[in-house]
């Protein structure tokens, strides 16, 4: 049986996509809004798959196309990401977001940097529930997650995923968001994605390959196709964490 509402399939660019597409049957492509979304079934669920391009826009935009024009199950967020230092994940590895941080949505002040709230502006109100920098992912369908994910003999890290319009290319800069937010990866979409997600009441997943350290940047010493392939496996596994509609 192929289940109705499908489950929603981000990453930013083409070579994060690849490995997965690999694996999905019965596909169809149209263009909506003018996004290229591909349609097709994965491990018997009925997916879309798009690409959004880079960056907090990007992603925004696209999920909030595909929320607007299809009944979707639910959205993953997936990709390559770097990993801070302190977060002790090697280069190949996975991590699963626990929540997604916009990290740098704030304002510098001579005391510090300030955060949406302390700044007193909620990113999103649902339900007279003020959202700030941070977006957590439903408890219970993390823990049936990481069960898929244990099942499939998968390894993966929880912990805080921080997005950035401006990537750490400095060991400072890697720590100065470490220590204000002590998360465990780096990337550019994954808090838009929960951002736009929980204002459409869509549950969420988040899971990235780790492609790199973040800090000194080092082109030489990425990974990055084989952490897309990684992260490609686990998305299959997590597609089934959503169980029967």
């Amino acid at each position: 049986m192929i289940h109705a509402r499908p489950i929603a399939l981000l990453s930013a660019v083409p070579r994060e996509a690849a490995p997965l597409l690999d694996h999905i049957r019965a596909r169809s492509t149209e263009r909506i809004g003018g996004i290229a979304v591909t349609h097709g079934t994965l491990g018997g669920r009925a997916v879309v798959l798009a690409t959004t391009g880079m960056g907090k826009a990007n992603a925004a935009y696209t999920l909030g196309v595909l929320a607007t024009s299809t009944s979707l199950g639910g959205v993953i967020g997936y990709g390559v990401a770097g990993a801070y230092p302190t977060a002790g994940l090697s280069v190949g590895s996975l991590a699963i977001a626990v929540e997604a941080v916009y990290a740098d949505e704030g304002v510098e002040v001579p005391e510090g940097w300030l955060g949406a709230e302390e700044m007193g502006i909620p990113l999103l109100e649902n339900d007279d529930d003020p959202l700030y920098n941070a977006f957590p992912v439903d408890e219970a369908l993390l823990e049936r997650g990481a069960a898929a994910l244990a099942e499939a003999g998968i390894e993966a890290r929880a912990g805080r995923f921080l997005t950035v319009s401006t990537c750490s290319g400095t060991e400072g800069a890697a720590a100065r968001l470490t220590e204000r937010h002590a998360g465990i990866v780096e990337d550019m979409e994954s808090a838009a994605i929960a951002h736009i997600a929980t204002r459409h009441r869509l549950p969420f997943l988040l899971v990235r390959g780790i492609s790199n350290r973040v800090g000194r940047r080092d082109r030489d010493a990425w990974r990055i196709d084989d952490a897309a392939s990684a992260c490609a496996t686990a998305v299959q596994a997590l597609v089934g964490a959503w169980g029967d509609e």
